[in-house]
């Protein structure tokens, strides 16, 4: 993680994507270790300011954990992260995600938004397979996604086929961003 943000090759962006089942970008990876890492914010984002405790702190962090002591002793244990990975909002029937979710976590807050029938997803983290999956469900009536950087141009192609969305999406902060009138046109 610290050799890709200093300008990783190919095989270190391949690890960090295979690790979070997306399709990140340097810059996406930059992009979300300078929100969530406020050292590097401090630092103007140099490399230098993120190294291995940055690192393990970000992993940590994503995974749902709060340090990466608590990581490693789940790990060994075999336990899952503390807590839903995601928020709920009843007054505004609003799911929010809390932390990158993994496919098991994105199983559990798909199964919640079924469940519940909750109308409004907000995800920073989206790819396009959970994208697919959310797509399925006929009674949600806003996304928020901004900031997925995993969602590609080919994640698009699922929103066609939520007409019930409207002009209740947020793209802003995605490499999709530019398609989002062409797709609330065809919506």
């Amino acid at each position: 993680m610290v050799a890709a943000y200093a300008g990783g090759d190919a095989e270190d962006m391949q690890r960090i994507n295979k690790h979070y089942g997306a399709s990140y970008s340097l810059d996406d990876v930059r992009t979300l270790v300078w929100r969530r890492m406020y050292k590097v914010r401090q630092a103007k984002g140099v490399a230098g300011a993120f190294q291995l405790p940055e690192a393990q702190e970000f992993i940590a962090r994503t995974a749902g954990f709060s340090n990466w002591s608590a990581l490693l002793k789940a790990a060994a244990d075999g336990a899952p992260a503390p807590g839903e990975p995601y928020s709920f909002d009843r007054q505004q029937s609003r799911i929010s995600v809390r932390r990158i979710p993994s496919l098991r976590d994105w199983d559990r807050i798909i199964g919640v938004m079924k469940e519940r029938r909750i109308v409004a997803l907000e995800a920073e983290m989206m790819t396009d397979e959970a994208l697919k999956r959310i797509a399925e469900l006929e009674f949600v009536t806003s996304l928020s996604l901004g900031g997925s950087h995993a969602m590609s141009d080919d994640g698009m192609q699922y929103l066609a086929h939520m007409p019930q969305l409207g002009p209740n999406i947020t793209l802003e902060g995605t490499k999709v961003f530019s398609a989002q009138v062409q797709v609330n046109c065809e919506v």
